[in-house]
């Protein structure tokens, strides 16, 4: 393992997504996060053995390979002991039977409100994005949700998102208990911060004062920690299921080269990771 791969953000932040997992938890992932489906391998294999993994309608697929999965996403299925439709995997999240969903919006607001959808141009217009998906559901229904970002800056850990996809924990008007909880927790290669009234620092990395710096709203640093190295067995797992790190294509500086390597893995090696 090379220092390169060591100091990956998108390694970082897989590992510190995996130490989300518990061994109880039913964790489902979506369309368009290679990252968090790497972090669900990872947990799987050196934290929780007994996790449960839905990877799209998947469920609990034996290890395969990432690469090949962007490529062919049926390799999923076939590794998988079954398989939902996607109106039994709807009706699951809201039985309460999802308990972890990994999301990687635009914006994370101090409270929990995601972002998925649009955000403002500098000459005020809105610049679109494809959507929310099942945010809008997921942010209520899912027992823990976790937002992600390979990036540490304000624009991502925003006072308040420019328009919410998904929201935060809101108020019955005839209760006083509240519904829904959004994120409560945001995860960067810098930091991790509980969102809530009271937003708190988790860890951070090398730096406190860069950590505090690339967000937006006040955070209480009193109880936070240094994050420790990644372990060496977290990093033989991700090489075994990710070999070609493609949890880079979430780090815009390495999405070419995670692109090229796939494309030349494909042509040389056509059967790989079946």
């Amino acid at each position: 393992m090379n220092s390169t791969e060591i100091a990956s953000p998108a390694t970082q932040v897989c590992w510190e997504l995996a130490q989300q997992t518990r061994a109880d938890d039913v964790l489902i992932i979506g369309v368009g996060t290679p990252l968090a489906a790497a972090a669900a391998l990872l947990a799987r294999a050196i934290l929780h053995p007994s996790l449960t993994i839905i990877f799209g309608t998947a469920v609990a697929p034996r290890e395969f390979n990432l690469a090949a999965s962007i490529l062919d996403s049926s390799r999923v299925s076939r590794a998988a002991i079954g398989n939902y439709s996607q109106v039994e995997v709807l009706d699951l999240v809201s039985r309460g039977g999802v308990t972890l969903q990994f999301v990687s919006p635009i914006e994370i607001d101090r409270s929990g409100n995601l972002n998925a959808s649009r955000i403002r141009r500098a000459d005020g217009s809105w610049r679109q994005f494809p959507g929310s998906l099942a945010i809008g559901d997921t942010s209520v229904l899912v027992g823990r949700l976790v937002a992600y970002r390979v990036g540490h800056h304000r624009r991502f850990l925003t006072e308040r998102v420019s328009f919410v996809s998904g929201a935060a924990a809101l108020q019955n008007e005839n209760s006083t208990t509240p519904y829904g909880q959004g994120a409560t927790l945001a995860i960067t290669e810098m930091a991790t911060v509980s969102l809530g009234a009271n937003p708190r620092l988790i860890n951070y990395g090398h730096d406190l004062a860069a950590a505090k710096n690339g967000i937006d709203f006040l955070v209480d640093d009193t109880h936070a920690v240094r994050r420790t190295a990644i372990p060496p067995e977290a990093l033989v797992a991700l090489a075994t299921y990710d070999p070609l790190r493609v949890r880079d294509l979430e780090d815009k500086n390495h999405r070419a080269a995670v692109l090229s390597r796939i494309t030349t893995d494909s042509e040389s090696n056509p059967d790989n990771g079946g």
